[in-house]
């Protein structure tokens, strides 16, 4: 808008006005450097799913050069393979939980990826003293479990403001389950609507149904990777999924993984067995400088290993597992206290997998089935899950009674894919049971008699209890077993991914944190949603940014899509600050601030552009 006067000519005693101070004076200054022709250059600290996916946008924007620093001896993160006997086995994520508009399905189609929506209806569930439930109360337990689910995260969203921290999703099965009258908690264990509430029935086999449905309820352990009880309530409501059916990756993710990695690797400078052991943002220079351990690194331009290299923008993608135990050695000026606070405040979930292999999927019982001559029926009519529920019978090797949950891979529809038969069974176990088995494995070397031996007395307790058991055929041995061991993982962050904890109660009455560790905070209320935002923001006024499953859109977060998301957003707030038309990165500290900010505008804005819409329920198993 033109002005209502003209200002008054200069004088000499009056200089002449300067022009009004620029409020992006670095964005205006990198982005002339970029049309000048000077290339920034980016590093991104790790490539899994989310430090490729960046790199990957980056450099299909153009104008940036892009070093990848990856620890490991291969690309990937928690996204590897390995084999159990001849059968490639993820030891990551199996799963994509939502497909509707879901990058990760895109790319599954576009690769051939085999997928398979398990039919939740057919599973079993063995009860505490190893006898399988029949089909009738074992659905209707599974219905109650899924239903009050449901209650708890609608309650959740509703009630987030006004629920203690401490409350957990235990607590609020055990409180709707107390509440419900005698008649209603055996019509749901006998999938009966029409039960008049007034009858009377045998308060001890309603109290036995409260118990078998609780117990049906700690499966939930396999989703976050932690028990029932350490899953928050006031913050249940962040769970929430994408849209549509969760899907089994059948043929595992190592086809997605290497669409992803493509161009990375044809176009990035891309180095291995370099791990960050600082960084440190330069002021003066408006860089931030790395230095990596001895095992490799470095920025381009003939730095040698060990080394100190300068980059423009930084991209942090190591696991929020690392970042917990790491970030107060690692960056420098120490990280903003807010933005500590978030990391230590989200907890990280330990979720471990073993896959038990036969010659022969006996629990099928279709005198087929070998990994030699496909079974005429495909898939099995068998169950799909196996739930083991408060097992009494292995005192040796769970004294605590933690549940199993068991993935028949044995009824994957393979022969469509041009896959041999998998007759597996993929077993979960969550903290802190993978933790004890992890450490009682760590001794011995993988595939190593004592290896297998404990595996085989942990797992025994479990397969024995399945159809057609006989210790005296051969088809009833296991042929190899291959177990994860995230939780000590350096790299991995000694866990899987991040979750929603209660916090402790003693914690909450004397206002002293979060309960997700120490460091957690100072007595302010619990917001592990405000957490979320923080990290997902960043600090792009000192060239640093964090990405990764824990920085994704809340309807993503904990899943490979998520990570994917993330990776993606800040591939676009960084190339937008140099070349985009808005200034993408935010000036001054504002990651101290209130309020909504623009690195959780720019996943939500990512997330609705690509049609991504949130279930209104909570996710699945596995991430």
């Amino acid at each position: 808008m033109p002005s209502m006067a003209a200002p008054p000519p200069p004088t000499s005693t009056s200089p002449a006005p300067g022009p009004p101070p620029d409020p992006h004076p670095r964005a205006r200054a990198r982005r002339r450097r970029a049309a000048a022709g000077d290339q920034p250059h980016i590093c991104i600290i790790g490539a899994g799913m989310t430090g490729l996916r960046c790199a990957e946008a980056l450099l299909q924007r153009g104008g940036v050069r892009v070093t990848i620093l990856e620890g490991r001896d291969r690309i990937g993160g928690r996204i590897a393979q390995q084999h159990a006997g001849p059968h490639l086995c993820d030891m990551g994520p199996n799963w994509i939980h939502g497909t509707v508009n879901n990058p990760i399905v895109a790319l599954a189609h576009e690769t051939n990826t085999a997928l398979h929506a398990w039919p939740h209806a057919h599973q079993t569930i063995i009860d505490a003293h190893g006898r399988p439930l029949d089909a009738r109360t074992a659905a209707a337990c599974s219905a109650a479990m899924w239903r009050i689910v449901h209650q708890a995260y609608a309650h959740s969203r509703r009630h987030a403001a006004t629920i203690p921290a401490h409350l957990s999703l235990r607590d609020f099965f055990r409180s709707t389950l107390d509440a419900m009258p005698d008649a209603e908690v055996l019509a749901e264990a006998e999938a009966e609507a029409d039960v008049d509430a007034d009858v009377n029935v045998d308060a001890g086999v309603a109290a036995r149904r409260r118990q078998l449905i609780l117990h049906t309820a700690e499966i939930w352990g396999a989703i976050v990777g932690a028990s029932l009880a350490q899953q928050s309530l006031k913050f249940f409501w962040l769970e929430e999924g994408i849209e549509g059916e969760n899907l089994f990756v059948a043929s595992t993710y190592q086809a997605i993984l290497a669409r992803v990695a493509r161009r990375p690797l044809a176009q990035a400078d891309v180095r291995l067995r370099a791990t960050v052991t600082a960084v440190r943002w330069d002021p003066g220079r408006d860089q931030v400088a790395l230095r990596t351990a001895d095992g490799g690194g470095g920025g381009g331009g003939g730095a040698e290993r060990g080394c100190c290299c300068f980059f423009d923008e930084v991209v942090v993608t190591a696991p929020l597992g690392w970042l917990k135990r790491h970030h107060q050695a690692v960056f420098w000026p120490p990280l903003p206290p807010r933005l500590a606070r978030a990391i230590d405040a989200v907890a990280y979930g330990q979720l471990e997998k073993v896959y038990v292999t036969f010659p022969r999927a006996y629990w099928d019982g279709n005198g087929d089935g070998n990994g030699d001559a496909p079974p005429p029926q495909e898939p099995p009519t068998t169950s799909s899950f196996f739930h083991f529920l408060h097992p009494s019978y292995a005192p040796a090797t769970n004294p605590r009674r933690w549940p199993q949950e068991c993935v028949n891979l044995g009824a994957l529809p393979l022969r469509a894919a041009g896959l041999p038969p998998h007759p597996t069974l993929l077993f979960y176990t969550f903290a802190p049971a993978s933790g004890q088995l992890v450490a009682r494995l760590a001794p011995h070397a993988p595939g190593s008699a004592a290896h297998d031996a404990i595996l085989r007395a942990a797992f025994e307790p479990y397969y024995a209890r399945l159809p057609h058991y006989d210790p005296a055929d051969p088809d009833c041995w296991p042929r190899a077993f291959l177990a994860t061991a995230w939780s000590a993982d350096e790299l991995a962050g000694c866990g899987s991914y991040s979750y929603f904890e209660r916090r402790g109660e003693e914690v909450e009455a004397a206002g002293t944190g979060t309960g997700a560790g120490p460091g957690a905070g100072p007595a302010d209320e619990q917001q592990l949603d405000r957490d979320l935002e923080v990290m997902r923001r960043g600090l792009p006024e000192r060239r640093t940014w964090f990405a990764g499953e824990h920085t994704a859109p809340f309807i993503a977060s904990g899943t490979v899509s998520g990570a994917w998301l993330a990776g993606d957003a800040v591939a676009r707030r960084i190339w937008e600050g140099y070349f985009g038309e808005g200034e993408g990165e935010g000036e001054g500290e504002g990651v101290e601030r209130d309020g909504d900010d623009e690195g959780d505008a720019d996943a939500a804005e990512a997330a609705e552009a690509a049609g991504i819409k949130g279930t209104g329920e909570p996710k699945g198993l596995d991430r």
